[in-house]
């Protein structure tokens, strides 16, 4: 060995000590590419979150009312809020997040409980969890007053980010509510093509034409729908329109057949885990209810009536299917155990179009039962404590709750010929409208 190639590995040797024992870098915070304004704050003149009162932007969560109350319209002692957005990281790396309140407060962040200190909860005051910079995070703060003084302030930590309250210019109030949303825009299946919505209003095509009755899946991975691509002549009389199940990647855009039958699957609907889906089939001559893997195997017959019995949707715990029949006459709403196959009626002056909550509490639904127009009405699984969601002169139809469950989306003609999408929550109150295009039908929400 020379002395020159000694003298090299030697400078390399020290080089990599020196490395070795640097400080590292310090993280660089992400550019943004806007500021935050705060979160979307939903008052209610209660403790429970029942009497929706009023909304406002609030830039952070960060008050001391101490006897009083946040607005003359609520009662002091006796209120609660939901604040809700998202929220924008500095940095990649882990978060602490803790409470100072008076009484009780929950964090939801991306779907995940981080802590939950309100009446009922599991009593935690902080949690850690990391976050990726840049990143935009759906955030849900619930805060309760149930007496004597009230505060609320939601604060953070990390190892670059320094300890306080949640800063305004990491928050920002949701454009659209939480996740993205898949719909079709023409109610017959061979002129419809599937569209996704995403929370800063865009708008993509995911498949079509004679694309329709989109689900998307819990993740918001995959858009399963009801397709007719292989019928190539639809004006025909003679020719069979057969429909089969997709289920399109949304990361690769990539498309596959997921039921094959030579009549007709319709309505797919995820389970809330993401590992089965529901739908309708008329592969043994009647309109049933089947199961099947969310790959596309280990098909299951549920139903077996003379009636049609269609339109399937999963509780939340995944053992009960809700669907629609006309087995009694007209459309009705029926749960069937997966387990044991125990069938119940759940509505009698009709009903279509079921959906559960996320937290299993709710089945919403449309149903025409006061006046000439389709409403939306809530029930329990067991089909008591039946509520009018919507009460207008419009039809409004196909409910799909939010993936934190406080909001439905639903479909809602307003002028002749122009079907939107709309959003209420769950008290009928703050109506918005998503879309504008006229031609919204079937929505279907997730993350």
């Amino acid at each position: 060995m020379t002395r020159f190639t000694l003298t090299v590995l030697l400078l390399l040797a020290l080089t990599a000590a020196w490395a070795a024992d640097a400080p590292a870098p310090a993280p660089v915070p992400a550019a943004p590419t806007s500021v935050g304004s705060g979160l979307r704050g939903d008052y209610y003149d209660s403790p429970d979150w029942h009497v929706y009162t009023l909304t406002r932007l609030d830039p952070k969560i960060e008050f001391n009312w101490g006897e009083g109350q946040p607005d003359p319209l609520l009662t002091h002692d006796t209120f609660s809020i939901i604040w809700r957005g998202f929220i924008r990281p500095p940095y990649s790396e882990k978060y602490h997040f803790w409470r100072s309140s008076d009484d009780g407060m929950k964090l939801t962040l991306d779907g995940k409980v981080i802590f939950n200190a309100i009446q009922g909860g599991n009593g935690t005051n902080e949690g850690y969890v990391d976050l990726v910079a840049g990143k935009m995070y759906p955030i849900l703060v619930e805060y309760q007053e149930t007496g004597g003084a009230a505060s609320a302030q939601l604060l953070w930590g990390s190892q670059s980010a320094p300890q306080g309250t949640v800063p305004t210019e990491v928050l920002f109030p949701p454009v659209m509510p939480e996740g993205r949303i898949a719909f079709a825009d023409n109610p017959t299946l061979q002129k419809s093509n599937v569209y996704l919505l995403t929370a800063d209003r865009k708008i993509a095509k995911m498949a079509g034409p004679a694309a329709a009755d989109p689900a998307l899946s819990p993740d918001g991975s995959r858009v399963c729908y009801t397709s007719g691509a292989q019928v190539t002549a639809w004006t025909d009389p003679k020719v069979a329109k057969n429909t089969d199940v997709y289920t399109v990647d949304l990361k690769t855009g990539f498309a596959r057949r997921t039921t094959d039958s030579p009549l007709e699957d319709q309505q797919p609907s995820f389970s809330f885990d993401g590992h089965q889906v529901a739908f309708a089939s008329r592969r043994d001559m009647n309109w049933e209810i089947y199961t099947m893997s969310a790959s596309g195997s280990k098909f299951k017959r549920v139903t077996n009536n003379k009636a049609a019995d269609i339109a399937p949707a999963f509780s939340a715990d995944g053992s009960t299917l809700f669907f629609q029949s006309n087995r009694d006459g007209q459309w009705e709403i029926y749960s069937i155990s997966l387990d044991d196959g125990t069938e119940t009626r759940l509505t009698d002056k009709g009903g279509w179009a079921p959906a559960c909550s996320p937290d299993g509490k709710w089945v919403a639904f449309a149903a025409k039962r006061e006046g000439k127009t389709a409403q939306l009405y809530l029930m329990k699984p067991d089909g008591s404590g039946l509520t009018a969601l919507t009460s207008d002169a419009y039809d409004n139809e196909s409910p799909s709750f939010s993936p934190d469950g406080y909001e439905l989306v639903y479909s809602s003609t307003r002028e002749e010929g122009k079907t939107d999408l709309f959003v209420v929550n769950l008290l009928g109150k703050n109506i918005d409208q998503l879309t504008t295009t006229g031609a919204a039908f079937h929505p279907s929400w997730s993350r």
